[in-house]
């Protein structure tokens, strides 16, 4: 058990040896941590020109997704919540 653990220990050694991290210089020569957000790309929802009507006559907008389905928002009698209901297309 100890030699395991001793191993564990000096893998997690090496490992943090090969960490880098962004760092910067100030005028004075001193070396100081940078942080660095990566930016995700937003993928939205895109509204179209469609309207889909219910057959209780209620119409909804259509929106595509990122996937290229169609889907309208809907809301829940029951529980007040907002979800998307997918509209197949045939």
């Amino acid at each position: 058990m100890k030699q395991f653990l001793f191993i564990v220990f000096i893998l997690l050694g090496l490992y943090t040896d090969g960490v880098s991290q962004n760092v910067s210089l100030d005028a004075q020569g001193n070396f100081y941590a940078v942080n660095i957000k990566k930016e995700r790309p937003v993928f939205t929802d895109t509204v179209t020109n469609k309207i889909y009507t219910s057959t209780k006559g209620i119409e909804y907008p259509v929106f595509v997704s990122r996937n290229q389905k169609y889907y309208i928002w809907k809301t829940s009698i029951k529980t007040g919540n907002r979800y998307k209901h997918y509209l197949k297309v045939e």
